[in-house]
């Protein structure tokens, strides 16, 4: 996933990069640094696969409307 791609994701879902990092903390119950993602959305390091396909499957759901 581009930085292009992961910043369309969040928009798409209207989730900012603090939502993200609230909804993987919640699910994965471990903390996360505020950085991390803003690293993601601006390129400097990879979106991790677990991350990219966890948007995937958000997207395709919000489109479906479920």
């Amino acid at each position: 996933m581009t930085p292009e791609d992961f910043q369309a994701a969040l928009a798409d879902l209207g989730l900012d990069q603090a939502g993200l990092r609230r909804e993987i903390e919640e699910r994965s119950a471990e903390a996360m640094s505020p950085t991390t993602v803003w690293r993601w959305y601006h390129g400097r390091r990879k979106v991790p696969p677990g991350v990219a396909a966890y948007l995937s499957l958000r997207l395709e759901l919000h489109r479906k409307g479920t």
